[in-house]
């Protein structure tokens, strides 16, 4: 059960950032890099829900002036990569996004934590009200003056007879972006034109309430499909996304209006939109 990372980011994009952690962690692991003055990660126990779903989470602490970056780290950064492989009677393991800090330096904006971060992961087991363990590998990009990828193995069991709630946990899920229905939101409209490549879509989401600057991320569910990066423009509460969407195969793209995801990282608030309707 391998999850590569997120491909938001478009082939370009990635092999910028790919290129920009090899080129400055290489002087760094010559000179000393210890990764266990930088980043601890663990993992917390967490809970059964009575739907047979299992709640556990990772945990990084950061060192001071570090830091690690969201699903999709936005102008620069390395995105996590993990892998569940090594997972007993576990069918399935989503990480839980709390909202980012947005950083911008030197002329790029990338979404990040410091100091702790607790990640929620949702696990669904193959069997449920049996045991499971979520075991395998992480790896997650820290960065302070330079940027080094560090690799982790975990392994945290899950017993269906642990229901008491951890309180670590409840506090990352109560700082969820949130869902546009909860922020009063009315349907956002996009339109689809077709590129040399693939095709453009135009976001445009009207808001009723300030969340200050916003950054907007354009998502797709199909993983076979690269999402460039995201252009936002704002004016008043109205936002405008733009992005590109194209095949890894160089196939004519189609995509379903239900499957686009955008988030809306405002300095304020966060809200996370599942799916746009065609513009009238």
């Amino acid at each position: 059960m391998k999850h590569p990372r997120n491909r938001t980011n478009s082939a370009l994009r990635t092999l910028k950032n790919t290129c920009l952690a090899l080129l400055i962690s290489a002087p760094a692991i010559a000179g000393g890099f210890d990764a266990d003055k930088v980043i601890k990660v663990s993992t917390l126990s967490g809970w059964k829900n009575t739907d047979g779903t299992y709640v556990t989470a990772l945990k990084v602490d950061l060192a001071p002036g570090w830091v690690t970056y969201w699903r999709i780290p936005g102008d620069s950064g390395i995105p996590m990569e993990y892998d569940w492989t090594a997972s007993k009677n576990v069918g399935g393991a989503s990480i839980v996004w709390p909202r980012p800090e947005i950083d911008e330096k030197y002329g790029l904006t990338s979404f990040v934590y410091r100091d702790r971060v607790v990640l929620p992961i949702i696990v669904v087991p193959t069997n449920k009200g049996q045991a499971a363990e979520l075991a395998g590998t992480i790896e997650l990009g820290v960065c302070k003056d330079i940027c080094v990828p560090v690799q982790f193995d975990i392994s945290q069991p899950l017993k269906p007879e642990n229901t008491r709630k951890s309180a670590e946990i409840n506090a990352a899920l109560k700082d969820l972006p949130k869902s546009a229905r909860q922020a009063g939101l009315s349907a956002t409209k996009c339109g689809i034109s077709p590129t040399e490549n693939g095709i453009s879509i135009n976001t445009t989401t009207k808001m009723n309430q300030d969340i200050g600057k916003v950054h907007a991320v354009i998502e797709h569910a199909d993983q076979s499909f690269w999402v460039g990066p995201t252009s936002t423009a704002q004016k008043g509460q109205t936002v405008h996304a733009v992005a590109e969407i194209e095949s890894e195969t160089g196939s004519p793209v189609s995509i379903q209006r239900q499957d686009v995801r955008i988030t809306l990282l405002g300095t304020r608030e966060v809200i996370d939109i599942q799916g746009c309707v065609g513009e009238s």
